[in-house]
């Protein structure tokens, strides 16, 4: 072969190779844009949408989703404020009707409760009971927040529907196979944005301890925390199950002043995340950083939380795409990395420290301690 047609050659071999490496590459997230939506059609046969949220509806982080999910289905926000019918324990919001294109889509909404009623009993009927639920709407797609939802539900409706997970702390995989039709958001803390944020108001802080409960939602959060890139010279993880456990471990720490703490959840088996909230501000002078937007409104000092409202709404937008015809298993697994930087200017004037106004200028100002007023 001529030197020239093997120079020739090779660089059409090249370009296939560099062709195919491009079209393989995983997209980053699993937002539809405008072009895609409309390669998928218009959407010309009515169909139905169900969201099962773990928790109750005045749980702050599925607020935040149930918006998001709301807005992304062009759903008029008044039903975020509908209050829930109660049936047989289960919060349920129905009667919901919106356009898509040319087709009515309606809508139900599910809340299984097994934040505030935690025993194993009532999460297995919460489960059967959302299961009849599901059973008698036929919905095309189901929308399933939070790892409560996906250990007990989703294992047992995947064969049924299919499923976009959001809010979801554990590899997916833990329940479900990569062949089933399912596709969603992991929930992954903003350690290092948060942690960024808690060293630029205190540099000298050396030492990071994390306290949590001993939860489904929290184990899977506190390895990423053990595993994650942190900038802190000591970082350490703690887990209670007792309200008084989580008291001591805060009052050892009274005192280290090169020490802060990181909170995630704090339901212990003898109290609520409130009140474990509430003596954490009237116990401690430590100053905190936590990964979620309810924990600061509850008094808690900063945050750059994931933003449930983005998952609800991009969960929302992947139901669109499957309901026009896309298969589940087809999207991309995506983790949403924005933070939503929050600021409680209570608990700075609390602990009498001065948040730099460049902060302040990028942050939402919480001027509350929620807990404090219960």
């Amino acid at each position: 072969m001529k030197p020239m047609k093997i120079f020739y050659y090779l660089i059409y071999i090249l370009f296939m190779v560099s062709l195919l490496l491009f079209n393989c590459k995983k997209k980053d997230t699993v937002e539809i844009s405008d072009a895609e939506a409309e390669d998928l059609g218009r959407l010309t046969q009515d169909k139905k949408v169900a969201l099962v949220q773990s928790y109750w509806t005045n749980y702050q982080w599925g607020i935040d989703i149930e918006k998001g999910f709301l807005e992304g289905m062009n759903i008029s926000p008044d039903v975020l404020y509908k209050e829930p019918a109660n049936e047989e324990g289960l919060g349920i919001k129905r009667d919901i009707t919106l356009k898509v294109d040319d087709a009515n889509v309606d809508v139900l909404i599910i809340c299984m409760d097994t934040k505030r009623r935690s025993d194993e009993a009532w999460k297995v009927e919460s489960t059967e009971l959302s299961i009849k639920k599901l059973d008698a709407f036929k919905p095309d797609v189901v929308i399933l927040a939070d790892d409560n939802a996906q250990k007990y539900l989703g294992k047992k409706i995947v064969n049924k529907y299919p499923i976009v997970f959001n809010g979801v702390n554990s590899e997916y995989t833990e329940y479900y196979s990569k062949t089933d039709q399912v596709t969603g958001l992991h929930e992954r803390m903003n350690f290092a944005e948060t942690s960024k944020l808690f060293l630029t108001i205190f540099p000298n802080v050396k030492t990071m301890i994390m306290l949590t409960d001993f939860t489904e939602t929290s184990k899977p959060v506190v390895d990423q925390f053990k595993n994650a890139d942190l900038t802190f010279s000591k970082t350490e993880a703690f887990s209670f199950e007792q309200f008084g456990d989580y008291k001591a471990k805060v009052t050892s720490l009274q005192g280290q002043k090169d020490t802060g703490i990181a909170i995630f959840n704090l339901n212990f088996k003898d109290s609520t995340q409130e009140q474990a909230i509430a003596w954490t501000l009237q116990n401690s002078k430590l100053p905190e950083m936590t990964f979620q937007s309810n924990t600061v409104m509850g008094g808690l000092l900063l945050t750059s939380a994931v933003s449930g409202t983005a998952h609800g709404k991009e969960a929302a937008r992947i139901a669109i795409s499957i309901l026009k015809g896309k298969k589940a298993n087809d999207i991309p697994v995506s983790i949403p990395t924005k933070g939503d930087v929050i600021v409680n200017q209570a608990r700075a004037d609390m602990l009498n420290i001065k948040i730099p106004a460049e902060i302040l200028n990028a942050a939402s100002i919480y001027k509350e301690l929620d807990t404090l007023k219960k």
